[in-house]
């Protein structure tokens, strides 16, 4: 009766360590339904794999937050990112007012130039203190946030139906808030003849979970004076009942 006692209490110790390893596993996911992709009429669609979120995960080291998005399909590369540079790149639209200055036909001529037809992903990061913009076409990436001018450094890798991005933040003692990924693919657009072609899109949003920087010489409390992130927590509560299932084996295996 006693060893059947012990070992029905180990396998409650093993379960709630094994729901709090994944319960700070899960923390720092976002999950999506999927076939949720949707058309300017909001029909939906469940055969635009490419831009059907699956999930968002996202991690921070410091200043440095990684995002990869999963698709249920693959990542598609497809279109010309210069259409959100003029959105987003003030050196890029300097750079195009100095060429066609007050030449309106041309510009009008670049303008039409340039194709509509794509694939994005853009990833939105609101922090305490500021706001990041991400946005992913064709093997290239634009990043800027939404206080100050210029774009910022940031680095990508697709690998099937993930895309990876990751960027630093200005202060690493901002904290991150919330995160929503959105998707698109546009196709049949032609300026010329004022064709809208089809448009389709995916979003997913969700709050995070952050304490702040995560360098070890740059930890910093909350108003609280308490710096224990939940993650924290739920790995000290695995720590004490694993010790305390390892006392509990001990002391029986000696009586």
């Amino acid at each position: 009766m006693l060893k059947k006692t012990l070992i029905l209490g180990i396998i409650i110790s093993s379960l709630i360590m094994l729901t709090a390893i994944q319960a700070i596993a899960a923390e720092n996911e976002i999950i999506d339904d999927l076939d949720d992709v949707v058309n300017v009429d909001n029909e939906q669609f469940s055969d635009k794999q490419n831009i059907d979120i699956k999930q968002i995960t996202y991690n921070r080291n410091g200043k440095t937050v990684t995002l990869t998005l999963t698709v249920k399909g693959d990542i598609e590369n497809r279109g010309d990112i210069d259409i959100f540079r003029l959105d987003s790149d003030p050196d890029y639209i300097e750079e195009i007012e100095e060429k066609y200055g007050n030449d309106e036909e041309a510009l009008l001529a670049f303008l039409f130039s340039l194709d509509f037809n794509y694939t994005v992903y853009q990833f939105k990061i609101e922090t305490k203190d500021n706001i990041y913009n991400i946005n992913y076409v064709n093997k290239e990436i634009l990043v800027y946030d939404e206080y100050s001018v210029g774009l910022l450094d940031g680095n990508y890798d697709v690998d099937g139906s993930d895309l990876t991005v990751s960027f630093e933040l200005l202060d690493d003692g901002d904290k991150l808030s919330n995160i929503t990924v959105s998707t698109s693919e546009t196709k049949g657009v032609d300026l010329i003849s004022e064709e809208i072609g089809e448009e389709y899109y995916d979003s997913a949003s969700g709050e995070c979970n952050d304490e702040g920087s995560n360098n070890d010489n740059d930890k910093k409390n909350d108003n609280n004076g308490n710096g224990t992130s939940n993650a924290a927590i739920l790995l000290l509560l695995v720590i004490v009942i694993l010790i305390i299932v390892i006392a509990a084996v001990t002391y029986f295996i000696r009586r």
